[in-house]
């Protein structure tokens, strides 16, 4: 008769089997697996198939990301490589964008020393739009114009403001909507857990 440790091992690599089979489709992510650990395997793992929502991404790597930047040439997500990244998606015409750039601003000027880069993602069609609407929300931040939509569309985006949480291994670890007072603080405990990883 097998051991009870044989038995369990059997069964984990079965698990690990019939989940490789069918792709799982679950998010791979846990509180307890660093962003090291994910980032050693992050290079055979793809991105989400059709992502329905932009929490399908969590667990995967952020795909590089480029787009005209609001001021100035070119702006890649690889420039930041290494550090923990908030990706900031909004717009001028969005009614709740201004209060929460005006957070992520805060967050900006908090943690950019340890290690934290923020970039927006503006989705106007407007060039100006963006740019005045950004001064009046003192962006300080670097932020794509995603003008054709190509990056929004990428992650699925349903709702503005969208916030998507990035480690220093690249694996995007969290996504939130509008931020009320909870939902904020539960963003500034896991930004500072992701920069002490």
């Amino acid at each position: 008769m097998a051991s009870p440790r044989h038995v369990r091992g059997f069964a984990y690599g079965w698990l690990l089997f019939a989940c490789g089979a069918v792709s799982c489709g679950f998010p791979m992510v846990s509180s307890a697996v660093t962003s090291a650990e994910m980032a050693a395997g992050s290079a055979a793992l793809p991105a989400p198939p059709r992502p329905d929502t932009p929490e399908d991404w969590i667990g995967y790597p952020l795909p590089v990301l480029s787009a005209k930047a609001l001021h100035g040439a070119n702006l890649r997500t690889s420039e930041f490589a290494g550090e923990v990244v908030l990706l900031a998606f909004w717009a001028s015409w969005c009614g709740r964008c201004d209060v929460q750039l005006a957070q992520v601003q805060e967050l900006h000027t908090t943690y950019r020393g340890a290690g934290l880069a923020v970039v927006g993602v503006n989705l106007d069609d407007s060039l100006a739009d963006a740019r005045e609407f950004a001064a009046g929300a003192g962006v300080g931040f670097p932020v794509m114009h995603d003008i054709t939509k190509r990056i929004s569309r990428r992650f699925a985006l349903l709702d503005l403001p969208t916030l998507v949480l990035v480690d220093r291994g690249g694996i995007v670890r969290q996504v939130y909507g509008r931020l009320d007072r909870k939902g904020r603080k539960a963003l500034v405990e896991d930004i500072r857990q992701l920069l002490d990883e």
